[in-house]
């Protein structure tokens, strides 16, 4: 949590960018400041081979630059994907990666001093991880007992975001039909485990006298361990400046089950196995980077 805060932090000094860094002309009698430098603000995630999903993707926006330029990751070119108030945007949602694998940007660009140049940054991906299940990736739980979930550590991450939802339909013991649901959304732990108490899943359990339905699922998202240190404002290397970072990468999803007091079934989490893609739930990191290139283009 301490070095997603400090990430934060360090990110937010690209604000100041444009107008601090780059200058190549002289300044004061001499003359005006030259013309800012080019900008990188990216992301990179491989594919979570240990749930089956074997794609990564590349994201990446570059503004200042008087031309279109040539981006490649590991030699492989990244097409140009749109437009935007913030710069040009190269997008690869089926990009060939590896977890825990070197992934190394190349920019070839005309600088606004209409000058050719080239800005680099190298990175590691994320190693791939997936969550522990009782069977066919589900958690089954009593009503009133509290949910133990764990998970295989992911290479490279500094801490996890936790997300979970469960609804449960039941029958109170005067006969009414109730529902009752816990929803939690990126709780962040540095542990390969949480444990969340009864009493928030579940109503009182003297009121229940029945389940007849279960709708939850459960999940992870590791976060990267190596985060810009405070007052850092670039990882680019070259005339440029800006953040080249792994995303966060996302686990398998669990189903939880609850069993039913009366009749003694299982409810819910009888479906196939889930996954969910890496791209279905917007990035933390991503989500930084792009306010960020709000702040730049003054939007």
């Amino acid at each position: 949590m301490r070095k997603l805060s400090q990430y934060i932090t360090a990110l937010l000094f690209i604000t100041f960018l444009l107008p601090a860094v780059g200058c190549k002309g002289p300044v004061g009698p001499e003359g005006p400041a030259g013309p800012a430098k080019a900008y990188l603000a990216g992301t990179v995630t491989s594919g979570n081979y240990t749930v089956g999903d074997s794609t990564g993707t590349v994201d990446l926006t570059v503004g200042n630059t008087l031309d279109a330029p040539t981006v490649a990751l590991n030699g492989i070119e990244i097409p140009l994907y749109e437009v935007t108030p913030s710069g040009l945007r190269f997008y690869d949602p089926n990009f060939d990666i590896e977890p825990e694998s070197e992934a190394a940007l190349t920019v070839t660009f005309t600088g606004l001093d209409s000058i050719a140049d080239t800005a680099r940054a190298t990175v590691t991906t994320l190693g791939g991880f997936r969550m522990h299940s009782d069977r066919n990736d589900s958690l089954i739980l009593d009503v009133g007992e509290s949910l133990e979930a764990s998970w295989a550590p992911s290479a490279g991450a500094g801490s996890y975001r936790v997300s979970m939802y469960l609804s449960v339909g039941y029958t109170d013991t005067s006969g009414y039909l109730q529902s009752h649901r816990l929803s939690l959304t990126d709780s962040a732990v540095t542990d390969t485990m949480i444990m969340i108490a009864g009493e928030r899943l579940f109503p009182d359990t003297a009121t229940i006298q029945s389940i007849f339905s279960t709708n939850g699922r459960l999940w992870v998202r590791a976060i990267p361990a190596a985060m810009p240190d405070p007052g850092e404002t670039s990882n680019i290397t070259g005339d440029a400046a800006g953040f080249f970072l792994p995303a966060g990468l996302q686990s398998n999803r669990l189903f939880l089950s609850v069993i039913d007091p009366y009749t003694k079934e299982l409810t819910g989490g009888a479906g196939p196995r889930a996954i969910s893609s890496n791209a279905s739930v917007k990035d933390p990191v991503r989500v930084r980077l792009d306010q960020t290139l709000d702040e730049l283009s003054g939007r």
